[in-house]
């Protein structure tokens, strides 16, 4: 898990957009909001403009991307804070 400044994670919250599994091993990536929230990558999709708006504009509103995780790196499924998707490794 990586911690980014504002620019580094508005660059990792495109990435989880435009490649939303990892490669090699096709693992899911999600994104750690401010509030400890976990965002599925088909969140930071659907809410790309909210969270780049924050995590760029420094608000502390649960959008900002604070962390960018892989599903290898979890133990277990979580689920996504916004819709309940399970992210599995």
């Amino acid at each position: 898990m990586m911690t980014f400044n504002n620019t580094a994670g508005a660059r990792a919250l495109k990435d989880i957009v435009r490649a939303p599994f990892a490669w090699p091993g096709g693992y899911e990536k999600f994104a750690i909001a401010d509030d400890g929230g976990v965002l599925c990558w088909k969140c930071c999709t659907s809410e790309f403009k909210n969270m780049l708006h924050s995590t760029l504009g420094e608000y502390r509103d649960g959008w900002h991307v604070e962390h960018v995780g892989c599903a290898v790196e979890i133990d277990g499924p979580i689920a996504c804070d916004h819709c309940s998707n399970e992210i599995t490794a």
